[in-house]
């Protein structure tokens, strides 16, 4: 009996010292990657990310693991060019001003993360790894301002705006609750109000969906440095490998079809986020 005990307590005390359970939290520097028309820009914003880690060893030096995480993401997005808004008048009547757009906008994108990687000791202390993300975005927000001049009425149109974007709940023409007075333009000779602050989709007829799609995947290397035993300090980079815009709902910003009608965007724009953690791990 002492020895049949003895026997399971090794296999459970082996299979306890295979497995690890850790967190992770730290800093995200993001950023989108993907063509740009003449006047965008993509920067880096900062964001945040934690987390749960399961690993499971299966040499002394080689390890699979497993993370669930909240991580936010984004870009800041910049444009300074020729451009067009479209106004809607209380008589029905759309009129589509061409003109001049200067617009920032900062993208904070939140996804729940499930990545799976393969982790390998390459000393005592350091450990390499690389693997796959399963990204579902949960909560995607953006804050900015656009001001914008007519080319043909510059002194009868030319406004700025507040952007507060909330990509899932904002709908078509929307503006968001609470909002300030309105900003008066001219629109043939007639006096027309535009909210001081828009939605995600204010200047849209209809909404097929939300801006951003709901499912990424990513590739991911990175390095952990371990402290001692159980903390560590590392980095992961990772590269998006779909499109995180929904191309039913990404309009060009500063050029138009020859019947002036909107150009939907077909390109890629992939998320590009540096991760920088301090975890522990049991």
């Amino acid at each position: 009996m002492k020895y049949r005990f003895s026997i399971l307590l090794c296999l459970f005390v082996s299979y306890s010292y295979a497995q690890s359970v850790g967190v992770r939290a730290g800093l995200n520097y993001s950023k989108f990657s993907g063509p740009l028309e003449p006047g965008e820009q993509f920067n880096f914003t900062n964001g945040f990310h934690f987390g749960l880690n399961y690993g499971y060893k299966i040499t002394n030096k080689f390890m699979i693991r497993a993370e669930l995480q909240y991580s936010q993401t984004g870009t800041r997005y910049e444009y300074d060019g020729s451009g067009h808004y479209l106004i809607f008048l209380d008589t029905g009547r759309e009129v589509l001003e061409l003109g001049t757009n200067n617009t920032v906008i900062d993208v904070s994108n939140g996804y729940i993360n499930l990545p799976i990687v393969a982790a390998y000791q390459v000393i005592p202390k350091i450990e390499v790894f690389g693997g796959l993300g399963f990204n579902f975005l949960a909560n995607p927000i953006g804050r900015g301002t656009t001001r914008f001049e007519s080319k043909d009425r510059p002194t009868k149109i030319v406004f700025r705006q507040t952007l507060d974007h909330r990509y899932y709940q904002d709908v078509a023409r929307g503006v968001p609750f609470g909002q300030s007075r309105p900003i008066g333009i001219i629109v043939d000779e007639e006096k027309v109000y535009l909210s001081k602050s828009a939605g995600a989709y204010y200047q849209y007829t209809g909404k097929e969906g939300s801006k951003y799609n709901f499912f990424d995947v990513q590739a991911t290397v990175g390095l952990n440095y371990f402290i001692n035993r159980g903390f560590f300090v590392g980095g992961k980079l990772n590269y998006g490998l779909l499109d995180v815009s929904n191309n039913s709902m990404d309009r060009s910003v500063g050029q138009l079809n020859e019947d002036k009608s909107f150009i939907l965007k077909k390109d890629y724009d992939r998320n590009v986020n540096l991760e920088v953690s301090v975890g522990f791990r049991f």
